[in-house]
């Protein structure tokens, strides 16, 4: 999940040590590389849990060694230090290039417990697993797209503000009432500028379609009738129903939808948990108070009540760690429900407010009281997020991207935009991994 996607500072703030209580010299260390906070960080990579970590510290043995960079600058930093061998990390970020790195990090099934497994969702972990078989990486925090909008709103559009859409048909008909009534867009779309449509902009209509994104071979799945009304859909909400702000196709980062939900510009977004403590704040929201939240709407002309998308923040080991099983030992940590739980709690100044990714810790009656996102979380978590990214993604995205965008914008239909987009997945897949 990038929070942060406007332009990076040429010189990046950089944390390569946690505050602690002790000087104490250990005899091991777990070095980790990932964004900083607001993005979701585990233990000891920002404020939150300190004291959780000085107690693991001293009982492991182990000092934890964090250097954080901007979202935006992991990726490439992580691709170098791979490539060129050696030991650099015991523990690395990875969002959607899980499988580009699939060769150089430890297959997380040889550590990681079966009772750990059970109470993580399934659709996670399938997520993660590529090749076949081998588990990558394991998520930090759950991190689904959820529906958001404005109670003030539906109510002066005459809509009942306990009653948000449950299907495609229920949105349409209430972005209709809102704009008809009160002269505004009702819907802005999410990352739907720049090369960001192809993978968060696209794929959670995809999931609502029952289509699948990439296969457990990571080819495409969704060159189909599923797919075509995904991308029809995004085209009748801007076009046929004219109840999708046109702005939303300049949007780069979750920052542009969530100032326009946030300034009460429109009546209702698809965004990450953060929003509904963002929208809290009045130093930045006009709607305080104003907005709740709800599951994704589905696709009710095939009977998909939801589907939403993985966020994608996970936590891998690389083959060069000097000491994988500690490695481990550091995830298994950060996926303790005490270290969830202080994650969920701490504001998000401390790096905290990002949901866990344990069923049971997202349960908890504490973190169900603390931030009604959790409920409403662990209801979309029951429905189809999948989004498992394939090796050639980063190319693949950047050519696909104009023609989703041409697509909605209705200068091409679905089906010519599905023949030319598996035209492009299939020629980077050969050029990658040869012919199928």
């Amino acid at each position: 999940t990038s929070v942060v996607t406007t332009t990076v500072p040429t010189t990046s703030v950089v944390t390569t040590t946690v505050p602690t209580t002790s000087q104490k010299t250990y005899k091991y260390t777990i070095k980790y590389l990932g964004p900083k906070a607001p993005d979701p960080t585990p233990i000891g990579a920002s404020e939150y849990g300190l004291d959780l970590l000085q107690k693991w510290q001293d009982e492991n043995d182990t000092k934890f060694e964090p250097e954080v960079l901007a979202w935006i600058e992991v990726e490439p930093k992580e691709t170098t230090e791979l490539v060129a061998g050696g030991y650099s990390r015991d523990v690395i970020y990875m969002c959607t290039w899980q499988a580009k790195f699939s060769n150089f990090v430890h297959d997380l099934n040889k550590f990681i417990p079966s009772t750990l497994k059970e109470d993580i969702p399934p659709s996670t972990l399938d997520t993660n697993t590529y090749p076949k078989g081998h588990l990558n990486s394991v998520h930090l925090c759950l991190s689904l797209l959820l529906l958001f909008y404005n109670r003030k709103i539906f109510s002066k559009a005459g809509l009942d503000p306990y009653q948000p859409p449950e299907s495609w048909s229920d949105l349409v008909r209430m972005g209709q009432q809102i704009k008809d009534r009160l002269g505004i867009y009702p819907y802005a779309g999410i990352n739907m500028g720049g090369d960001y449509i192809a993978d968060w902009g696209f794929v959670h209509f995809l999931n609502q379609t029952g289509a699948t994104f990439f296969d457990e071979d990571l080819y495409p799945g969704f060159i189909n009738d599923a797919g075509k009304r995904a991308l029809q859909f995004m085209q009748d909400l801007l076009i046929k129903y004219k109840i999708m702000d046109p702005a939303s196709l300049t949007y780069q980062g979750i920052e542009d939808n969530t100032r326009a939900f946030e300034t009460g510009t429109v009546a209702m977004t698809p965004n990450w948990t953060f929003q509904y403590t963002s929208s809290l704040n009045p130093e930045h929201s006009s709607i305080v108070g104003d907005a709740w939240m709800t599951i994704l709407p589905g696709d009710d002309s095939v009977g998909i009540r939801s589907g939403s998308m993985d966020g994608q923040d996970t936590l891998g080991i690389p083959l060069t760690s000097k000491n994988p099983e500690l490695a481990f030992k550091y995830i298994q940590f950060h996926l303790s429900p005490e270290a969830q739980k202080a994650m969920a709690l701490a504001p998000p100044e401390k790096g905290g407010g990002w949901m866990p990714i344990r069923k049971s810790v997202l349960a908890d009656p504490e973190i169900q009281t603390s931030n009604p996102v959790a409920g409403v979380l662990l209801e979309q978590a029951k429905y189809k997020s999948d989004a498992r990214f394939p090796p050639e993604w980063s190319a693949i995205k950047v050519r696909i991207s104009p023609i989703i965008r041409d697509c909605v914008k209705g200068d091409v239909t679905p089906t010519e935009a599905l023949k030319n987009i598996e035209t492009i997945i299939l020629e980077e897949i050969k050029k990658s991994r040869g012919s199928k």
